[in-house]
């Protein structure tokens, strides 16, 4: 021990790999705790992708649907809108959760969800048709 308070240089150099595990570990389980997420609820279903979260009501979506966008080789899940979801409903007007449009869908959840793009539509579909009467 005595030897690294003598040479400070060899200090540092056991010091990094210690600190830079550190800083995998801790990145590996926010990254656990923060993945990303599809939550359905009898009210609507809530999602994360990328660290932005966002709550949807089963009542604002006309139908799901699953479509390829024309700059990749996979299908993106999606839905369009009822045709008044824009009227006094704040969340879908300017939203900075919509990015650059590539399909013909009004908002999308993406794609690489388990059980593939049309699995995870036909479901959404279903909760959807189940409880938007409420």
């Amino acid at each position: 021990m005595r030897f690294y308070t003598e040479e400070p240089f060899y200090l540092v150099l056991l010091a990094f790999p210690v600190l830079v595990t550190i800083f995998l570990f801790g990145s590996s389980l926010s990254a656990l705790w923060r993945s990303d997420f599809i939550k359905l609820t009898d009210k609507g279903f809530s999602f994360r992708i990328g660290y932005r979260a966002r709550t949807v009501r089963w009542t604002d979506v006309k139908q799901f649907r699953f479509e390829r966008p024309s700059d990749s080789m996979y299908a993106s899940v999606g839905w369009d809108h009822q045709d008044d979801a824009f009227n006094g409903n704040p969340i879908w007007e300017g939203s900075k959760l919509e990015g650059k449009r590539t399909t013909t869908l009004d908002s999308d959840i993406g794609w690489g969800w388990q059980g593939g793009s049309e699995e995870v539509s036909a479901t959404l579909e279903e909760w959807r048709r189940r409880y938007s009467d409420r």
